[in-house]
């Protein structure tokens, strides 16, 4: 866990495919 934004990026994704 040396990139707290790594897993934020997997949650965007998704949250896009989740909005689609």
């Amino acid at each position: 866990m040396s990139n707290p934004m790594e897993p934020l990026k997997s949650i965007q994704v998704i949250l896009r495919q989740v909005v689609f």
